[in-house]
């Protein structure tokens, strides 16, 4: 096991639904960064990672959306004693099911062999949620 500090952000700095709605519809990166965790609630990695193995962009293109993505608590900062910076999907229950009804994302997230395959939705999608 290893040592971590999460953060999260503080509630009272929490934007309401609509301004994450707002936040998706303006930044596809995002979107993309949500999605993957949506898909892979347990996922954590660095901000190298998620730009390299999740998004396929350049780190500098990735850390204004991981900050955003913080600031309205959809995702936690893991920091690791060792110095480094994880992010993960956050584990409010209400800030997940909103980001699942917002991507159509069923609750349950075990695949099953007769699941017709999801369409994805595009930003413009999560504006009309």
């Amino acid at each position: 096991m290893f040592n971590s500090t999460t953060v999260a952000p503080s509630s009272s700095t929490t934007p309401s639904a609509g301004a994450l709605a707002a936040i998706l519809q303006a930044d596809p990166v995002s979107c993309e960064i949500l999605r993957f965790l949506l898909e892979n609630e347990s996922a954590m990695d660095s901000a190298k990672g998620i730009a390299a193995w999740w998004v396929h962009r350049d780190e500098l293109a990735v850390q204004p959306s991981l900050h955003r993505l913080f600031a309205c608590g959809a995702i936690l900062v893991h920091t690791l004693s060792s110095g480094s910076t994880l992010y993960g999907l956050t584990q409010d229950t209400e800030v997940r099911a909103w980001l699942r009804n917002a991507f159509g994302v069923p609750d349950d997230q075990r695949a099953s062999a007769d699941r017709q395959p999801r369409q994805k939705k595009t930003a413009m999608d999560v504006q009309s949620t």
